[in-house]
C-alpha cells in the first residue's frame, strides 16, 4: 500500500469516527434543548420537532456514508442550527451564545476547513435575518444592528484561525496515520528481521560446530593426500626409470627394424632379378620352339625331296620295264632308290611328328611355367609389399612408441616436480586448515553470542510492536 492509499484511508477512518461522535452530539441537543425550553416555557414539541428537522439531515447522510465530507458540512451546518435553537428557546440569552463560539472551535476536529466557514456562514445567516424578523429570538435586550456585527467580528475572528488550525490539523491526521502505518509495517519487519536474524544465528552456530567437525575430517584427509603426493612422487621417480629402459629397448626394436626393412628391400631386389632370370628363360624356351619350327619347315624340304625320289624311282622304273633285260638291273636300283625314299618319308613323317610333339610340349612348358612364374611372382611381390609395409608401420609404430615414451619421461619429471609442489602446499593447506580451525571456534562462539543477541533484539522488536500497537489505539 503506498503512502497516498494510507493517507486517503485514514482520513477515512478518522472522519467516520468522528462523524459518528459529533452526531451523537448533535442529537443529544434535541432533548436538551427541549428541557431549555421547557424551562423558558417557549414551547417544548417546537424544540423538539425543529431539532428533529435539523438532525435528520445529517442523520440521513451517515447511513448512506458515514466517512463522508458531505457529512461532515452538514453537522458544522446542523451544529449552529442547534446554536440558533437553543438561543431561540432561551429567549436570546445573552450567555447562550456562548454556544456558538464553544461548536466553531469543536469543528476543527473534523479538520475541514469547509465545515467551519459552512458553520459560520449559516449563523451569520441566521443572526441577521432573526435580527430583523425575531430580533427577540436574538437578543433578550434592544441590541442594535452595530452589536449583531460585534457578534459576527467575533466568529470571523474564532473562525480563521479555526480554519487555519483545521488545514494543519488535516494534514497532522493525515501524517499521523501514515506515520503510524508505516512503524506498524517496520516494526512488523523489524520483527521478522529478529527472528530471521535468530534463526540464521542458530543455523550459524550449528553449521559452525558442523564445520568444526568437518574441519578436523578434513585436517586428517589432508595428512594422507600429503601423503599420498609423496608415494606418488616415488612413483614417478620409478616410473621414469622404467619409461627410460623401456625407451632404449624401443630403439634397439627401431634400428633392428630398419635392418629388417633393408633386408626386405634386398629380397625384393632379388625378386626382381629372378623374375628378369625367368623371362630370359622364357625368351630362351621361345626360341628352342623357333629352331623346331625351323627344323620342321626343313623336314617338310625333305618331305618334298622324298616325294620328288619316289617320282623318280617310279619313272626309272617304268623306264626299266620298257628296256626289257637291259634295263632290269636299272629297275632293281630304282627299287631301292625308291625303298629309301620310302624310309626316308617314314623317317621324315616320324621327325614332323616328334618335332610336333616337341613344339607343343616346350609351349605348354613355357606357357604353363610363364604362368606360375607370373603367379610366383606376383604373390611374391604382395607378400614383399605387405612385409614392406607392416615393417614400415612397425617403424612408425616404434617411432610413436619412442616419442610417446619421450614424452612420458618428460611428463614424469614434471609429475615429480609438481608432486613436490604439491607436497608443498598440502603442508601450507594443512597449516592454514589448523588456523581455519582456530577461526572457526572463534565463529562458533561469535555465533553463540549472536544468537543471544538475536534473541534480545527479537524482545525489543516485540517491545517496539506493542508500542506502536498501542500508539495506534491511542491515536484510533
Amino acid at each position: 500500500m503506498n503512502t497516498v492509499t494510507m493517507s486517503n484511508q485514514t482520513e477515512k477512518d478518522y472522519l467516520k469516527k468522528v462523524n459518528f461522535w459529533m452526531l451523537l452530539l448533535c442529537l443529544a441537543h434535541i432533548p436538551f434543548i427541549a428541557g431549555i425550553a421547557a424551562y423558558f416555557d417557549t414551547g417544548i414539541l417546537s424544540a423538539l420537532i425543529v431539532g428533529s428537522l435539523i438532525a435528520s439531515g445529517p442523520l440521513a447522510m451517515y447511513f448512506i456514508q458515514k466517512d463522508s465530507k458531505v457529512l461532515s458540512i452538514l453537522l458544522g451546518i446542523a451544529s449552529m442550527s442547534f446554536s440558533a435553537l437553543l438561543i431561540h428557546h432561551a429567549r436570546g440569552m445573552i450567555e447562550m451564545h456562548f454556544h456558538i463560539f464553544t461548536f466553531i472551535a469543536m469543528l476543527i476536529v473534523f479538520a475541514n476547513p469547509w465545515v467551519i466557514l459552512a458553520a459560520a456562514a449559516t449563523i451569520a445567516v441566521h443572526h441577521v435575518s432573526f435580527y430583523f424578523l425575531f430580533p427577540a429570538s436574538v437578543f433578550n435586550y434592544q441590541a442594535s444592528f452595530g452589536i449583531v456585527v460585534v457578534h459576527a467580528l467575533f466568529v470571523v475572528a474564532e473562525t480563521i484561525p479555526a480554519i487555519i488550525t483545521a488545514r494543519s490539523f488535516s494534514k497532522y491526521i493525515i501524517a499521523q496515520g501514515s506515520i503510524v502505518k508505516q512503524l506498524e509495517e517496520l516494526s512488523d519487519d523489524i520483527l521478522s528481521s529478529a527472528n530471521s536474524a535468530a534463526n540464521n544465528s542458530a543455523t550459524l552456530s550449528s553449521n559452525s560446530k558442523e564445520q568444526t567437525k568437518a574441519l578436523e575430517v578434513t585436517v586428517l584427509a589432508v595428512d594422507e593426500i600429503i601423503q599420498t603426493i609423496q608415494k606418488s612422487s616415488e612413483d614417478a621417480v620409478k616410473s621414469q626409470s622404467v619409461s627410460q629402459s623401456s625407451k632404449t629397448s624401443a630403439d634397439i626394436g627401431q634400428d633392428s627394424m630398419l635392418k629388417m626393412i633393408s633386408s626386405i628391400k634386398d629380397i625384393e631386389n632379388c625378386n626382381a632379378q629372378m623374375n628378369s632370370q625367368f623371362e630370359d628363360f622364357n625368351h630362351q624356351l621361345t626360341e628352342i620352339v623357333d629352331i623346331i619350327g625351323e627344323i620342321g619347315d626343313k623336314t617338310k624340304v625333305i618331305n618334298e625331296i622324298v616325294f620328288q625320289t619316289k617320282l623318280l624311282s617310279f619313272n626309272a622304273s617304268v623306264e626299266a620295264a620298257r628296256a626289257g633285260e637291259h634295263g632290269k638291273g636299272f629297275a632293281v636300283v630304282a627299287e631301292e632308290i625308291g625303298n629309301l625314299a620310302t624310309m626316308s618319308g617314314k623317317s621324315s613323317q616320324e621327325i614332323n611328328q616328334l618335332l610336333m610333339t616337341s613344339t607343343n610340349k616346350v609351349e605348354s612348358i613355357a606357357s604353363e611355367s610363364k604362368i606360375k612364374i607370373q603367379q610366383i611372382s606376383q604373390v611374391t611381390k604382395e607378400k614383399i609389399q605387405s612385409g614392406n609395409l607392416t615393417a614400415n608401420e612397425c617403424h612408425e609404430a616404434l617411432t610413436a612408441i619412442t616419442k610417446n615414451i619421450d614424452e612420458a619421461i618428460a611428463l614424469m619429471k614434471n609429475i615429480h616436480l609438481s608432486s613436490g609442489q604439491q607436497s608443498k602446499n598440502a603442508n601450507e593447506i594443512s597449516k592454514a586448515m589448523k588456523n581455519f580451525g582456530d577461526l572457526t571456534s572463534i565463529n562458533t562462539q561469535t555465533a553463540t553470542y549472536s544468537e543471544d543477541s538475536s534473541q534480545k533484539l527479537k524482545e525489543q522488536a516485540e517491545g517496539i510492536k506493542e508500542v506502536v500497537e498501542s500508539l495506534s489505539k491511542a491515536v484510533a
